[in-house]
């Protein structure tokens, strides 16, 4: 089940990659239903640029690919509609790209991130740790399947998965956001994330609000606010565009 802050993730994502290709926000592919919450497509050119992005970063320079965020932990009903959309993606891509006989190309990347540990998603699929990635990203065994996981619950509570873990919920979304708050001014995180948290939180109904979002308004009607304000980039995130004032 999808939820009103998974539109928050979506923009965070986005803004986050953009400077390494292009990014598409619920990129229609085909069919109701089938739309892709993140549709990035690595410029080599660029790759470069996501060096400083963390874990978001690391995840884009691997290459082209669908990033599906779940604030809720996803079960197989979502993660089989996921399969389907990377399928199709690929197979649209590669029609596209080229119409003469050529060698399959490798299969685009699907990174689904969870707030949970989606543990059916990962048995029934056979997902793996990966080797050399922070503990709580996992991967399909065969690589030519090309499907992995993060689970933002696990991940090790590093400046390079702050935003990732800003993704999640409970626990972990309250601690990705003390740390957001307690980074200088300048850092680069809070400049792309607050505005968008600002924005968001103008819209959260009275009656939706759970803990995860109370705190979030406490902490933005205070001291986020001010500095936002006061450090001169109070914007609103249209799209993935940082809009400053």
């Amino acid at each position: 089940m999808r939820t009103r802050f998974d539109e928050v993730t979506k923009q965070i994502v986005g803004a986050t990659i953009q400077p390494g290709g292009e990014v598409a926000l619920e990129h229609h592919v085909v069919g109701p239903g089938l739309d892709v919450d993140v549709w990035f497509q690595l410029d080599p050119a660029r790759i470069g640029a996501l060096d400083r992005a963390g874990l978001l970063g690391r995840i884009a320079a691997a290459g082209s690919c669908l990033i599906e965020p779940y604030r809720n932990t996803p079960g197989l009903a979502q993660m089989q509609s996921c399969v389907c959309k990377q399928h199709m993606v690929h197979h649209l891509t590669a029609r596209s790209s080229d119409s003469s006989p050529a060698p399959a190309s490798p299969m685009t990347r699907l990174w689904i991130i969870s707030s949970g540990r989606p543990t059916t998603v990962l048995d029934t699929y056979g997902l793996v740790p990966m080797a050399g990635w922070p503990t709580g990203c996992y991967q399909a065994p065969v690589a030519i399947d090309a499907r992995h996981v993060v689970v933002a619950r696990e991940l090790p509570a590093t400046r390079d998965t702050l935003l990732v873990r800003l993704l999640g919920r409970g626990a972990t979304f309250q601690r990705a956001l003390a740390e957001l708050e307690a980074l200088p001014d300048h850092a680069w995180e809070k400049q792309l994330a607050i505005p968008v948290l600002i924005d968001f939180s103008f819209t959260i109904p009275k009656d939706q609000e759970d803990k995860d979002m109370q705190n979030l308004l406490q902490r933005l009607a205070g001291a986020g606010v001010e500095f936002a304000i006061v450090g001169g980039y109070a914007g609103i995130v249209h799209g993935c565009t940082y809009v400053t004032q």
